[in-house]
């Protein structure tokens, strides 16, 4: 199947009865493709703008936002050569442009605009159910919902990342870098990492917003961060546009070392390993194994 330029593919594999729909988007076309036969096009949907980032799934649609400011809810199986439209939604004001993937949550969808606001939508009728404004631009898709504090993190353009109540629908803390986060935030084990394009990669608190610590590199950290558990450590793997991707320890203190005597010499290195590239690593990791 030839693509052409500036459209947006969304793939589904068939292989021995296994279905999934990964996606590459571009531009303003969503195609479905099958990997059997010639791999033809099952169905394709033009949108009214620019597809910037990755949809969210869920096992009947699919959800993704455009730079001309829609929220499109489409169907993954259909009939129709077109696509199938379940919803869109489309907020009233100037700077409606979304750019970053949405994520699901409990029967909702949550997904940031260029007009400062975060909006959550019925997942099903595309409905907005509440919204809520921070400082700037929001590039970054929302992390998971923490399941006691009902805290979501957001990252904005305003060098901040915001910690939203869901169930008072308000900010409860903000945590200020150097530069704008394009980096999405992860909640982890109660802990949230992200990057900032002041070169660092932060671990904070995610109930008080508080430093556990940074790392710095030589370039900006933009894509979302990867985690490796080990059998003595586990391991936040993160790439810069130094052209280096970094491995570091994530425990707050880290552990001191001591010479035969039992007398302390130092304390191990954040930084557990590194491995450099040939160009700036702006993309996020994944971690196979």
């Amino acid at each position: 199947y030839q693509r052409k330029p500036g459209r947006a593919y969304v793939v589904q594999v068939r292989k021995k009865g296994y279905e999934t729909p990964p996606a590459q988007l571009a531009r303003d076309e969503i195609h479905s493709l099958s990997f059997t036969l010639k791999r033809k096009p099952i169905w394709v949907f033009k949108s009214d703008g620019m597809i910037e980032a990755a949809p969210a799934f869920d096992n009947k649609n699919l959800y993704f936002g455009t730079r001309n400011g829609t929220v499109y809810a489409l169907k993954l199986h259909t009939e129709k050569k077109e696509g199938e439209k379940v919803w869109e939604f489309k907020p009233v004001g100037p700077f409606p442009s979304f750019v970053a993937s949405p994520m699901i949550s409990s029967g909702k969808l949550y997904i940031g605009c260029f007009n400062f606001f975060m909006y959550v939508l019925d997942i099903s009728t595309g409905k907005e159910i509440w919204s809520i404004k921070l400082g700037s631009i929001i590039r970054t898709k929302p992390s998971e919902i923490d399941k006691d504090s009902h805290l979501l993190y957001m990252g904005c353009s305003d060098k901040k990342v915001y910690a939203i109540d869901t169930r008072t629908r308000t900010k409860k803390w903000e945590f200020v870098t150097e530069s704008e986060v394009l980096s999405s935030p992860v909640l982890r084990e109660k802990v949230v990492y992200f990057g900032s394009n002041d070169n660092h990669i932060y671990a904070v608190g995610a109930g008080t917003g508080e430093l556990i610590w940074k790392y710095g590199t030589l370039g900006a950290i933009t894509g979302q961060v990867a985690f490796y558990e080990s059998d003595d450590k586990e391991l936040v793997i993160a790439g810069s546009s130094d052209g280096t991707i970094y491995a570091l320890n994530t425990i707050a203190e880290l552990p001191e070392i001591r010479d035969q005597n039992g007398n302390v010499t130092g304390t191990e290195k954040r930084e557990v390993w590194r491995f450099t590239t040939r160009g700036p690593v702006d993309s996020s990791p994944f971690v196979y194994g």
